[in-house]
């Protein structure tokens, strides 16, 4: 079949209803077979644990069940998944065979079609069940799943492809959303989209901003650096721990009026604060019963607003499909235009399209150094270790890892090296290094030969800026029994059982060393560096450092700077 089954990497998936021909093992049928793991009666409790596995497969099986029993059976695949799991199951789309029959009456076909091939014992492949995309939706949002999507099968209009995610509300939001690509986004970064953003915000001369759904607050960040005050707003705790920036505030937009947050350190949002409200893809992920609500605050405490919203029946609609399956209302731009007029009448308020926010030229898709910042110096600059965290405005990102691809189509400039050898630049003709999370990769040994090669290409006065996960923090939080805090950032901690094996995952797993800051003081010591001192993760002595760069992850890092 042309459908790719798309479960987590690494994860454990049970096949419901596979019989014969499974394509997954372990195989759970109602007859039994030599490739048969487990007999069950789908209309009853399946033998199986709670929470047990990350994906269930299904197909063609879930229309043989009686429609009296259905339900329980899609509430037994809520209760076997692992939190955070998805279900995938393939059945036939009852509302197109209908539609197939009216269009070619009552024949042998559609009547197998309809009713099912019978081939099993005692007429066992009869269909007993059936679905339209909206009814699949309506019953798996009643066994408490989060995220629904359906469509068609690509070899077959007549069957239904369903994925259902179980997750709680605040979770839906975190690393998978923004790092996996299975029901949002595919490796979020500061991408050169940003800075037009950006671009557009400065054109209406605000004076004060508050974006909402801020995601990690890249665009808030670069307006920081413009001179302008800007706060974010989010609901999610993974964007929280890899923060762009500190003007961060954690909370769920729809729990109204925004006056007292979770945190009693940031104080509420009093009314017509900021001068500019601005969100892209944010209110569509506002349910219509908490969108008035949500609105009428946009309203309060701001006095005019800029929003991005991916409206039906729009002319960007093929060139920027919204394939975003947490979006929960979708309308047209005269629907959200109208929405507003009517909560807030007087409101200055532009909406518009995400595409018309984020490129010059939205009716095609622009090469992206048409909208990277400018380079805003003549400085050398290298981040080194960058994986996908690259840094724009001239900084030439090195990683070992072939990353030309990703690179080009960002407009990041980079160099693929092996940083465990002599980098490839003179003597004293480097003016800033900056490394996040490199140096636990590789031993002691190697580390402090890279320290030496730093240290060789910088100018005198040159800066090194190194990050590397923080051995206290991470322990204290263990020794607290808080180590789950930081699942939101790691995958490892997302999989673990048990409190040590989470701060493996954090701490060792995949690294070949660890540090303190006494520790890195040290090896930056023994390699001639001077001036160390610990920074936090948003300060920096360097105006390019400051300006221009990220610390990836500030809640678990150690920074130093030092000069040559």
């Amino acid at each position: 079949m042309s459908y790719m089954l798309n479960f987590k990497h690494g994860g454990n998936v049970i096949e419901l209803g596979g019989g014969a021909n499974p394509a997954i093992h372990p195989n759970v049928d109602i007859i039994a077979g030599p490739n048969v793991d487990i007999v069950a009666d789908f209309n009853k409790k399946l033998p199986l644990e709670d929470e047990s596995y990350d994906g269930i497969f299904s197909r063609y099986a879930i229309e043989h069940i009686s429609w009296h029993n259905v339900e329980c059976f899609i509430q037994e695949i809520y209760r076997i998944l692992k939190p955070g799991g998805k279900a995938i199951i393939i059945t036939a789309n009852t509302y197109e065979q209908c539609k197939k029959i009216v269009d070619e009456g009552i024949n042998k076909d559609t009547v197998e079609l309809l009713f099912g091939s019978q081939e099993f014992p005692d007429h066992g492949g009869t269909h007993k069940m059936g679905f339209s995309p909206e009814y699949a939706e309506e019953l798996f949002k009643n066994a408490d799943f989060t995220l629904i999507r359906t469509f068609p099968h690509p070899d077959t209009v007549t069957d239904l492809i369903i994925e259902a995610y179980k997750m709680k509300k605040e979770e839906v939001f975190e690393r998978s959303y923004f790092e996996d690509g299975t029901y949002g986004y595919k490796n979020y970064r500061d991408f050169a989209t940003h800075y037009s953003t950006a671009r557009i915000i400065e054109e209406m001369k605000p004076e004060s901003v508050l974006s909402l759904g801020c995601g990690r607050a890249y665009v808030v960040r670069i307006l920081e650096n413009h001179g302008i005050k800007a706060i974010g707003m989010d609901i999610s705790k993974h964007c929280w721990h890899t923060r762009a920036t500190d003007s961060f505030i954690l909370h769920d937009a729809t729990k109204t009026p925004w006056v007292a947050f979770a945190d009693p350190k940031i104080s509420g949002i009093a009314d017509k604060e900021f001068d500019l409200s601005f969100s892209i893809n944010f209110l569509e992920h506002i349910s219509e019963e908490k969108l008035d609500d949500v609105i009428r605050e946009i309203v309060r405490v701001s006095k005019r607003g800029l929003h991005g919203i991916h409206f039906t029946e729009s002319p960007y609609e093929e060139a920027d499909k919204d394939i975003d399956i947490t979006h929960v209302t979708s309308k047209s731009e005269s629907w959200w235009n109208n929405k507003f007029k009517t909560l807030a009448p007087d409101y200055d308020v532009v909406l518009k399209h995400p595409r018309l926010l984020e490129y010059e030229h939205p009716e095609h898709q622009p090469q992206p150094t048409s909208i990277a910042p400018p380079i805003p110096d003549n400085l050398v600059k290298l981040n080194i270790g960058s994986f996908l965290d690259c840094f724009y405005y001239g900084w030439k990102n090195i990683d070992i890892l072939d990353l030309k691809s990703f690179a080009d189509n960002q407009a990041y400039n980079f160099l693929q090296h092996d940083a465990r050898k002599d980098l490839p630049f003179k003597d004293n003709s480097v003016d800033i290094i900056a490394s996040n999370h490199f140096i636990e990769h590789i031993s002691r040994s190697e580390g402090r030969q890279f320290f030496k090669e730093c240290h060789r290409v910088l100018k005198s006065g040159g800066i090194m800026r190194i990050s590397t996960p923080d051995t206290q923090i991470i322990t204290q939080k263990y020794i607290d029994g808080n180590i789950w805090e930081y699942r939101y950032i790691n995958t490892g901690i997302e999989q673990a059982t048990d409190d040590a094996e989470a701060y493996f995952s954090l701490l060792l797993s995949g690294h070949k060393t660890i540090y303190d800051e006494k520790s890195l003081t040290k090896m930056l010591e023994q390699t001639d560096f001077k001036e160390i001192k610990k920074v936090s993760p948003f300060e920096s002595r360097s105006e390019a450092i400051q300006t221009q760069t990220l610390t990836t992850h500030p809640s678990i890092s150690i920074i130093l700077e030092a000069t040559r």
